[in-house]
């Protein structure tokens, strides 16, 4: 019965997630921020294409210059705007459901108090990611034993992207709400191993619908690709071959973004229901905190507060 009971208070969290941008959609605004700060990038990287193709003048080199200046900002600069939104939007959902107001300003205001620790995260999002890509690249290794050598650093590369996406995402309002840093945040990771269901859901729940929809829009997608090649190849222009793939990219992007959003909410609910939930208004207590019921008594002076409610 706990199992099921852990999973009924897992999907009411996750009910929450997206309850919440009904309670306050100032919410939203981080997300549509980063949303335009990709799609702006992926239209210069597509201006950039257009110039390389086009071999006029000196366009193939500033195509070149804007490819590799877009990649770079991408992988080395982006991470730290995306996780500065992140702790604004961490800050205007804690806010809410405390029942107080809060802007968007302010969310921005709070990040800000926190930017050491936005520089942190980002460094360990950046370098653990690179070392998750180079592990999922396998090893060149010929044979029997270089097929195992590459499986098994194939699942140690998906280990570490998927356990930083937890312990990530579960530092930041921890960093954020209790306005301390990462590294006194860090003791607070036990809270995850009692809370296995719903750390997981966060996680692989998420990431498994992200990947179902976006792998649907590509399905979907597949008649009206080859309509357009067809039509592509018998009026000698694809022009309207690269119009249909920029929508599905932005699409499949947009996915992406509100399911980052999805974890920066959901992570923050399971924070504030898990380590305080006398701080949650009481006009959303029950709902948030329910989760607390199928742990109580297994978690010492953490469900407590329960009581009372």
């Amino acid at each position: 019965m706990a199992f099921f009971d852990a999973f009924k208070d897992t999907v009411q969290l996750v009910k929450n997630t997206f309850a919440v941008i009904g309670k306050n959609p100032a919410i939203l605004t981080p997300t549509i921020k980063q949303a335009w700060i990709v799609g702006i990038t992926l239209l210069v990287i597509l201006l950039g294409i257009a110039a390389i193709v086009f071999k006029y003048s000196i366009l193939p080199t500033i195509g070149i210059i804007v490819l590799v200046a877009c990649t770079l900002f991408l992988a080395f600069v982006f991470p730290f705007v995306k996780i500065h939104y992140k702790a604004a939007q961490c800050w205007m959902v804690y806010q809410t459901f405390s029942g107080k107001p809060v802007t968007y300003e302010e969310g921005l205001e709070r990040a800000r108090v926190n930017r050491k620790d936005i520089f942190v995260l980002g460094v360990f999002d950046i370098l653990l990611r690179l070392v998750a890509n180079e592990l999922k690249q396998g090893t060149r290794k010929r044979g029997m034993l270089g097929v195992i050598i590459s499986i098994i650093m194939k699942i140690a590369g998906k280990v570490v992207e998927e356990g930083w996406d937890l312990i990530g995402h579960y530092l930041l309002p921890a960093a954020i709400i209790k306005e301390q840093t990462v590294r006194e945040a860090l003791p607070e990771i036990k809270n995850i191993k009692s809370n296995v269901p719903a750390a997981l859901m966060g996680v692989f729940g998420f990431d498994f619908i992200g990947d179902l929809i976006s792998k649907y829009f590509v399905i979907m997608s597949l008649p009206f690709i080859f309509l357009v090649v067809v039509l592509g190849a018998k009026f000698s222009s694809w022009i309207p071959f690269a119009l249909f793939m920029i929508i599905l990219v932005i699409l499949i992007v947009a996915v992406q973004v509100v399911i980052d959003m999805a974890k920066v909410i959901y992570f923050t609910l399971f924070y504030m229901s898990i380590t305080m939930p006398d701080k949650i208004s009481k006009q959303y207590r029950a709902e948030v905190t329910n989760y607390l019921l199928s742990n109580k008594g297994r978690r010492g002076t953490t469900s407590r507060p329960l009581g009372n409610i």
